[in-house]
């Protein structure tokens, strides 16, 4: 496993939503954040090799802003605390 012992983070699912239960914490895994990641980006390259420009910058816009920008930043925090640790 590509992030062993790190693999797994916790995160407040809603930050600017005040809850009080712990439903609001949910865990993540930095390898299905970056396949994820990967996923959307390549089917964007997909659309670019088969000539489709704006398709291809349709969909990564609209899944940066729907998908896989969420995980990025989620992943990029949680790398960022295990470097403090």
């Amino acid at each position: 496993m590509p992030f062993e012992g790190l693999d797994v983070y916790w995160e407040v699912y809603e930050p600017l939503v005040q809850v009080a239960d712990s439903d609001a914490v949910v865990a993540g895994s930095l390898s299905e954040d970056i396949l994820d990641i990967y996923m959307d980006v390549a089917r964007g390259l997909a659309y670019l090799e088969a000539g489709l420009v704006a398709d291809a910058v349709w969909h990564w816009r609209f899944t940066r802003e729907t998908h896989w920008g969420d995980h990025a930043v989620d992943a990029l925090r949680a790398l960022q605390r295990a470097m403090r640790a």
